[in-house]
Formats: structure tokens, sequence, C-alpha cells
């Protein structure tokens, strides 16, 4: 094998007692089954060249004298990656009272999506109000917002009257089946209260915008033209409220043209420039960072924060309008 006993020792996580039973990652050949035998070990087979070995601590020398097995590797405790990725993303660097306290208040977030469960306590706000301003619903039939001929619309006085009722379902119908909608939502604007302020969203005071994407029994796909009217609907809303907006849209495809010249692409660069509006996509690469933004700004300083161990940044707008050192 490639490591020493000695060595192998220093890579468990926590002291051992010699006669306590640990697990390790085994890479054998042959008969792994005579192996545990012989040394009282239990072995679950992964697969015909790895297995989970459970084996007395003070035994594992003896494991060196088999050729049988290859490696051999402790086991690594994981977490959960999303309790520290609001750290990670320098989220508490704006939102501290002692920096800028950037809350998302008086900013209104935008998801277009597979709906909201907007019974869910972080929409709520702590007097049983409501923080989804509008809501349109493509999948269903009812009241559709002015200027379009399908969905229902509920507002924020009807989702109110909905979640003082036993069933709020009877009066706003709206059910995000699938739950990614509302996991975004969660991720851009959970106040909290149902973690009791334990998981908290990036802009927790912000008011939010739903429109559920789709055709009814398609929850799973949208038309591009479903989002353009998506689009429409949101900036009319945030005009019309006088108030900033962010728009979220998790879908993609790998249809089209890839260079921004797609009619669907191009009305995207046109509406952003209408409003105070913020298109924000991330895509991440090993090492990489590429930071996509459709943005009409009042002043020409953007400042911006990069999260640690981040070895290459590029900010772009059109065309690349700043990178570090490749």
């Amino acid at each position: 094998m490639s490591v020493s006993f000695k060595d192998f020792q220093g890579r468990f996580q926590n002291p051992i007692n010699n006669a306590e039973k640990v697990e390790l990652i085994v890479k054998y050949n042959g008969d792994i089954f005579q192996v545990s035998e012989d040394l009282g070990a239990t072995v679950e087979i992964l697969s015909p060249n790895y297995a989970i070995l459970t084996i007395e601590f003070n035994k594992i020398p003896y494991l060196f004298n088999y050729t049988e097995i290859e490696h051999i590797e402790p086991p690594k405790t994981l977490t959960l990656n999303l309790n520290q990725a609001i750290n990670k993303s320098c989220i508490y660097n704006v939102r501290d009272e002692n920096g800028t306290e950037l809350t998302g208040e008086n900013v209104l977030i935008a998801v277009l999506d597979s709906g909201v469960d907007y019974t869910h306590e972080d929409f709520i706000n702590e007097d049983g109000t409501s923080r989804i301003l509008y809501m349109w619903d493509q999948t269903i039939l009812g009241n559709p917002p002015s200027g379009f001929s399908f969905g229902s619309e509920y507002t924020n006085a009807q989702i109110n009257e909905a979640l003082s009722l036993d069933d709020p379902y009877k009066l706003v119908s709206e059910i995000d089946s699938i739950g990614h909608g509302t996991a975004v939502c969660g991720i851009a604007a959970g106040n909290g209260r149902s973690s009791d302020g334990k998981n908290i969203g990036v802009a927790p005071k912000a008011s939010l915008i739903i429109v559920k994407l789709g055709e009814p029994g398609y929850p799973y796909f949208a038309l591009n033209t479903q989002i353009m009217r998506a689009l429409k609907y949101v900036m009319d809303k945030a005009m019309e409220l006088n108030m900033p907006l962010a728009v979220n849209i998790s879908y993609g495809t790998n249809d089209g043209a890839h260079n921004g010249q797609s009619l669907f692409e191009r009305f995207i660069n046109n509406i952003a420039e209408k409003w105070k509006l913020l298109l924000l996509e991330m895509k991440v690469i090993p090492d990489i960072i590429i930071l996509e933004k459709s943005v009409k700004m009042k002043f020409r300083t953007l400042n911006f924060f990069i999260a640690v161990n981040i070895r290459h940044f590029i900010l772009l707008y059109g065309k690349i309008l700043w990178m570090n050192s490749m």
C-alpha cells in the first residue's frame, strides 16, 4: 500500500481507543471476505474494487500484510454547504449593522420559477401579512393580469386574506408542487422565521413578486415566451410600485445561438435598460467566477466583493469590463 501505518494514524479526525471499531474505505482485489474473516472484521462491497471495512483500530496494521488490499483511507466528516453559503458569499459583510446594513428593504425581488409556498413563514412578516406583493400563476385558469390572457393573478390583499383562513388554498390555489421556486425564494429573501433566525436569505427584508412559469401538466418546463411575458409583468409592477427590481430566473437550455443575438436574449437586454433592474447569473467554473450583469445604473461606479479563494474574476456587461490577471 502507498502509506505507512504511522502516517495513517494521523489521518483520523478524533483520538481512537485501540479496541474501538472504525470504518475504512478500501480499494481491493481478489477475496476481501477472507481478509475480513482473518481479522474479525466486517465488509460491505460497494463495487468490484471498492468496499467499506469495519475493523478494530489496533488490527489496521495487519491489513498491510495482505496483497488483496491496495489502498485504505479513513472516512471524512462532511457538513451541509448551505449553512456556510451566506458567509462565503460575503453577505454578512454588507448586511452587518456595522457595515452597510443592506437587507433588501424597499427592493422588489422577482422569482420566475415553479411558484412558491406562500404559506411558508419565511415569506410572512411578523404581523402575519405576506411579503409577496403580487403572484401570477401561469398554469391555472382564473383572473389573468391586465394585458395578459391566461393564468391567475393574486394581490397582496388576497394572499393576506387567504393566510387568515383555515384552508388558504380555497382562496389562493397557487401551489409549488416541485419546491424549487420555494427554495430559490428562501435563498434570495427568506427572513428566517421558520428556523428562529438560523437560516436567513440574502435579502430578508425585500418584497417579493412571484411568477409560476409553465402550462398545466408541465411543471418542469417553460417556454421562453412565458418567461418574456413574466419579465414584462414584473417590470410593469416594479415601475407601478416605483421600486428597484432584481429578477431571478433559474431556468436554462442548451438550445439557441449562445451568442446573445437571439430575439429572446436581445429582449432581455432591452428590457433591462428600461428600469432600475438587475438580472444576475453566476456561473462557477473551477477556480473561476464569471459574473454576468444586465443593469441600468445611475452612477458609473460599481463596488463589489469577491469571496476568498477565488483566483480569477471576470465582470461582463456586453463585453469584458474588468478582470484580474488570468
